[in-house]
């Protein structure tokens, strides 16, 4: 293909993308989209190209991924780590691709004599298909087994008990939810009632404390003005 080997480079640690592995990217993905075309047919028809053109979403699918991987080889870059290829390296790629189509004709005419018998499919006759046909049909006619009265009646009663059973359970849970919730709400109506008991009593010591502090300022004064006056009087 004329293109330089990318071993050495990668043997180096650069990890630029190189037309080698681009090549062998390209050359494995048209061979697998080539070999879709051979597995449209499974039970050795050569035609492959038979009824191609009513299938399609096979058609649009297989031209969409044929232009992705044209944009995602030339355009990719360092994303898709590809690098663009020329019209020769294209060629050659195809040339490989359009190889599978040659190599499944020749699979089809390997013949079935040569292939080992743990290989091969086991093969029906044609008397003991029919005899299959025969005991299939005989299966379908045979009717198909009525319930009893009593049979439903025993279904229905069971049905109602599973019924019942599955209601006490649910009944249960909402109780044992309700529970605790009433639990919960118990917990914090006492937290709240403790917490403005508690706001109470400091508030009230606060006041009280207040109220010493007023008093104590008054008896000074009145002192003071005793001890003026009994001054006076002894002068």
């Amino acid at each position: 293909l004329e293109v330089d080997s990318a071993r050495a480079s990668v043997e180096h640690g650069n990890s630029r993308p190189t037309q080698h592995f681009t090549s062998i990217f390209n050359t494995f993905v048209l061979m697998t989209l080539f070999n879709e075309m051979n597995a449209r047919k499974i039970h050795g028809q050569r035609n492959i190209f038979s009824g191609l053109f009513r299938n399609w979403i096979f058609v649009v699918i297989w031209i969409s991924t044929f232009i992705l991987q044209i944009l995602i080889v030339q355009f990719g870059g360092y994303a898709f780590s590809t690098k663009a290829l020329d019209i020769d390296q294209w060629m050659w790629c195809l040339f490989f691709g359009i190889g599978e189509l040659i190599w499944g004709q020749l699979i089809i005419c390997i013949p079935d004599s040569i292939i080992p018998e743990c290989k091969k499919k086991p093969t029906v006759k044609p008397g003991e298909v029919e005899e299959e046909e025969e005991e299939e049909e005989d299966i379908e006619a045979e009717p198909s087994g009525i319930p009893s009265e009593e049979e439903t009646a025993v279904k229905g009663q069971i049905l109602w008990i599973r019924g019942l059973n599955r209601l006490q359970t649910q009944l249960k849970v909402v109780n044992a939810f309700r529970m605790g919730l009433d639990a919960r709400y118990d917990r914090d109506q006492r937290k709240s009632l403790s917490a403005i008991a508690l706001k109470h009593r400091q508030s009230a010591s606060l006041d009280y404390a207040d109220a010493d502090n007023s008093v104590e300022p008054a008896q000074q004064q009145s002192a003071h003005e005793m001890d003026t006056i009994m001054h006076q009087a002894n002068r």
